[in-house]
């Protein structure tokens, strides 16, 4: 008998750890696999080509705070005086959203010289809850109102926290007393639904009424990147839409029009140009016991337009 054999034979158990081992390691890094892959399901976030890192410029002197990017573009607008403007923007927070709410906080301190504690606005109601508006002139510029919200919207398709920005100049805050945060770590962003195909439902969970899921729906020619608000307290949507590379964003802005209309009547509209982009608003005819529409159409010079959809129950 050779001594390869005996040493064989006399070492069965040692043989048998390094398979069993083996075997143990192979099942923990399959389960790791596949849990790493229902997470990624479950929390997809935006595609990576819609998003712009933190430290990206917003209006006003403002940026995209740590811990969050930036989903397709602001939406900026000028009323008669050229001074006056408003604008809105969609961040998407990569993980722990009171840290970027935080973050933000800081950003909005900086911008208009004030003291907000890093969690001011923030609550436990509906799991997470944050919301703050903020008055203060940055240096040369007219008083600015800038407000800001987070909200657990049911249906999303990110699987991830949200935060709208929205700035006014010119504008007046509304008073009362900030939520405080009660301690503790927030709670994980709703499970994500599958991106719907056009002719599926916009929102899943916040309209008024069962069937309006089938009227409300993706329209072709734009891609649903995130629902960012549940529209009303009692029902509706916030959405940003990004618009396809072969589709006309004046020509899905006014599909959506039309599918938002309540009555008869013309669609109200105004447009703003600036440097990087032509921001039309619609106003389908709304309001009294049913919904209200407003929508924005970014047509950016970069040929990356977005849509902004906002379907508000009365």
């Amino acid at each position: 008998m050779s001594e390869g054999t005996r040493a064989s034979r006399r070492h069965p158990a040692r043989i048998l750890g390094v398979l069993t081992a083996l075997v143990v390691t192979a099942v923990v890094t399959t389960a790791v696999l596949e849990r790493s892959q229902d997470d990624a399901a479950a929390r997809p976030g935006v595609p990576a080509s819609a998003l712009s890192p933190s430290g990206t410029s917003l209006p006003d002197g403002f940026e995209v705070p740590d811990g969050t990017r930036l989903v397709g573009t602001p939406a900026q607008e000028r009323s008669g005086d050229p001074a006056r403007t408003s604008w809105r923007a969609v961040l998407l927070v990569d993980d722990d959203p009171l840290t970027a709410w935080g973050a933000l906080l800081g950003m909005l301190g900086d911008v208009l010289s004030l003291d907000l504690d890093a969690t001011s606005g923030c609550s436990d109601h509906d799991g997470l809850t944050c919301a703050v508006e903020a008055v203060g002139a940055p240096e040369g510029a007219l008083p600015l109102v800038v407000a800001a919200t987070i909200e657990e919207v049911e249906g999303d398709v990110t699987g991830l926290w949200s935060i709208v920005l929205t700035a006014e100049s010119g504008g007046t805050a509304s008073e009362g007393r900030l939520a405080a945060w009660p301690g503790g770590d927030a709670p994980e962003a709703p499970v994500a639904r599958p991106r719907p195909d056009p002719g599926g439902p916009l929102a899943d969970g916040t309209l008024a009424e069962g069937d309006d899921r089938d009227r409300y729906v993706l329209l072709p020619g734009s891609e649903l990147l995130v629902q960012y608000s549940r529209g009303s307290p009692t029902g509706g949507f916030g959405v940003l839409l990004r618009v396809s590379p072969d589709a006309e964003v004046a020509d899905v802005a006014a599909g959506y029009a039309e599918q938002a209309r309540q009555f008869d009547g013309p669609v109200e509209t105004s447009t703003t140009a600036t440097a990087t982009s032509t921001v039309t608003r619609l106003v389908p005819p709304g309001g009294a016991g049913g919904y209200q529409a407003t929508i924005y159409a970014v047509d950016n010079v970069t040929g990356d337009d977005v849509v902004y959809y906002d379907l508000l129950n009365d």
